[in-house]
């Protein structure tokens, strides 16, 4: 589960920064250190994990990319489809599928440029993700939380 999380950071990582297939040409920093570890996350888990990356792009660069979920994938390898209906609200319903799996999660917090949460079930569980976007002088801290 690591391996895909960090994978996705990565992708994020370069698309935000203007490699890949959704561009606008920002600069790649070549400073930039990728997670090395995760963290457990809510206590009231039975199995939570976090990770985090730090992008040198404009945080409302990464906000459009994360809050585009119709585009997801178009960055994100295991996502084949995704379709939101709705607006960009908390309640809105989307389906998507991964790795042949369709989901159907329902938007529970949504905070413009700062979060998406969604929760939904697979393969009989419920879980519960989050994207955290932190702004910082060399643009933004993106935190992803599962449970």
């Amino acid at each position: 589960m690591q391996l895909c999380r960090l994978g996705r950071l990565r992708t994020i990582l370069l698309i935000a920064n203007g490699i890949g297939p959704d561009t606008d040409g920002y600069p790649m920093d070549p400073a930039i250190k990728l997670p090395r570890n995760t963290q457990t996350g809510p206590a009231h888990s039975a199995a939570s994990s976090e990770a985090q990356i730090h992008i040198t792009a404009p945080p409302e660069r990464v906000w459009d990319l994360l809050s585009n979920i119709d585009r997801w994938p178009r960055w994100n390898s295991l996502v084949q489809s995704a379709t939101l209906s709705g607006p960009l609200q908390p309640g809105s319903v989307f389906r998507w599928k991964s790795k042949g799996l369709m989901v159907i999660s329902t938007l529970q917090e949504v905070r413009p440029g700062q979060s998406l949460t969604w929760a939904g079930k697979a393969f009989g569980t419920r879980a519960i993700h989050s994207w955290e976007i932190e702004v910082t002088d060399q643009g933004a801290v993106l935190r992803t939380v599962d449970s």
